[in-house]
């Protein structure tokens, strides 16, 4: 979940390593619909699905400015990809294929476009036997498994719709610990650890330090929510108290200036609880830290990172003496073999060459 520039994450997929590259980009340039449906495109036998953060959450616009991590994600994935199509020996005669799409951050958005997962589908009556609609088969390929998302309130979201035509989903950095439920997300499935170990790890930490007051800063989504909810639980279990918590408005609306500038405020006003907690996307975390920055508070917190935005370095770039000292947290992680060296090369002319091999 953020730029740790990870050279990329491995995620595993029907027992493959399943990593990523630059496919085709289907837009058309007359009679724009909107909201513009981004695809990246790879024919195979077996297609899969995939669901990437490739550009920001913007209120105004639903789609904001390119986020790198993002894209990496999805070169991975894509790239993965013609790794396994290359070796004769995985897949003998059957080519794998990807039906890329973007998410822009928003659960909303990242619903509408999923619809294209299931078109194509095989629906299923009440008695559980196969029902095949009438008329023509649909042009969209038959998605086998889906890879996102990242985001865990996009990823409930989708795991809900996914389990009713039963396509199994996979998430490389969804965290929260309500996807455990397999009762609800029977078909949902992670290469990441739930945040309930992440609250133990944290509180861990802070009883390490012999912390017993500390400040909470959680997002207003299923990520942060949930989170917040677990470190509370397993603080109170040790005896350490929550002097303030404060949650950034997200779900609704995003959050103004004012709003962080406002969480600073009261964070001040609880001086001896040092400690600070901050379980939220880098999206939010760095405009938080620019509050902090405003408010001339270096020095006067020790902030304590969740996995969603541990080692980005936008959250740090500009804000050095505000962020110097936080820990955070992340899960492990592994480099994939090849990737750097095929993903730091890549240019807008080698991407749009790359398009026109798959189409």
């Amino acid at each position: 979940m953020g730029l740790k520039t990870p050279s990329p994450l491995v995620y595993t997929i029907f027992g493959l390593h399943v990593i990523s590259t630059i496919a085709s980009m289907e837009m058309t340039s007359s009679n724009i619909t909107w909201p513009l449906k981004r695809v990246a495109k790879i024919e195979g036998e077996i297609t899969l699905g995939g669901l990437f953060i490739v550009h920001k959450r913007n209120e105004k616009y639903t789609c904001g400015h390119i986020r790198e991590n993002g894209i990496q994600s999805m070169e991975v994935m894509l790239y993965t990809i013609d790794k396994v199509n290359n070796d004769s020996s995985l897949l003998p005669g059957i080519k794998l294929g990807a039906h890329v799409l973007d998410s822009c951050d928003s659960d909303a958005r990242a619903l509408e476009q999923s619809v294209d997962f299931i078109r194509g589908a095989t629906t299923l009556g009440s008695d559980g036997e196969c029902q095949c609609s009438e008329g023509p088969v649909s042009e969209n390929p038959s998605i086998v498994g889906v890879v996102g998302a990242s985001s865990s309130v996009v990823s409930v979201q989708i795991a809900n719709l996914l389990r009713l035509f039963r396509i199994p989903q996979v998430s490389y950095w969804s965290t929260s610990s309500e996807l455990s439920n397999k009762e609800r997300f029977e078909y949902f499935s992670r290469t990441v650890p739930s945040d309930f170990y992440q609250a133990r790890a944290i509180v861990d930490l802070i009883e390490y330090f012999n912390w017993t007051y500390i400040s909470v800063v959680y997002e207003d989504s299923n990520y942060g929510s949930n989170g917040f909810a677990e470190v509370e639980e397993e603080a109170k279990s040790r005896g350490i108290c929550i002097a303030i918590s404060e949650k950034i408005p997200r779900d609704n609306k995003l959050a103004t200036e004012e709003d962080f500038d406002t969480i600073i405020v009261n964070l001040r006003k609880k001086s001896n609880a040092k400690a600070v907690v901050v379980f939220a996307l880098e999206q939010d975390v760095t405009p938080l830290m620019e509050a902090a920055k405003r408010a001339k508070s270096a020095g006067e917190f020790i902030w304590i990172g969740s996995d969603g935005w541990s080692g980005n370095k936008d959250v740090v770039h500009g804000r050095e003496e505000t962020v110097e000292g936080a820990i955070a947290f992340s899960p492990l992680f592994s480099n994939v073999d090849g990737f750097d060296e095929y993903f730091t090369i890549k240019t807008p002319e080698i991407g749009r060459a790359s398009c026109r091999e798959r189409v």
